[in-house]
């Protein structure tokens, strides 16, 4: 996954976004910018800059490690694939969302 690490210019504060939630324009609290990465193209809605981008998969990091931890109940493997329900992945994410947010 690429992420985007940008600063709203009207009020300073540093923001995070990434390219898995499409379609999504992530808006500063402030409200006066946003953009909308995708894998194609970056929008941009007010005045910012990108402070950095890289790449980087905290999605199968968390997943290796909770299965490393004992937590290997906690998903479905069916022929060496793993699967997760919804509600666990929405966990999962919002954990990730979490780490993303600690970054700054």
């Amino acid at each position: 996954m690429t992420y985007i690490k940008w600063k709203c210019l009207n009020c300073g504060r540093i923001n995070f976004s990434n390219d898995m939630r499409e379609h999504l324009m992530n808006v500063c609290k402030c409200g006066s910018s946003g953009i909308d990465f995708e894998n194609e193209y970056v929008r941009c809605l007010g005045s910012l800059i990108i402070l950095k981008k890289y790449d980087y998969n905290f999605f199968d990091e968390i997943i290796i490690n909770l299965i490393k931890q004992g937590f290997e109940d906690y998903f479905l493997k069916i022929n060496g694939q793993i699967y997760i329900e919804d509600l666990k992945l929405l966990k999962i994410r919002k954990l990730e969302d979490k780490i993303i947010k600690d970054l700054k």
